[in-house]
């Protein structure tokens, strides 16, 4: 099946919700990391 253009922007669509999950769990891991290195500065 060829890939049109409006497919391959559903399928963008589609990522950026996977990302932006994955780029929030990131951020979150690396705030816990740092308030378990250095408490008092949170």
């Amino acid at each position: 099946m060829p890939s049109t253009p409006a497919r391959l922007a559903v399928c963008e669509v589609a990522m950026f919700e996977p990302i932006l999950g994955l780029a929030a769990a990131v951020f979150l891991g690396i705030y816990l990391v740092l308030t378990l290195i250095r408490p008092e500065r949170f």
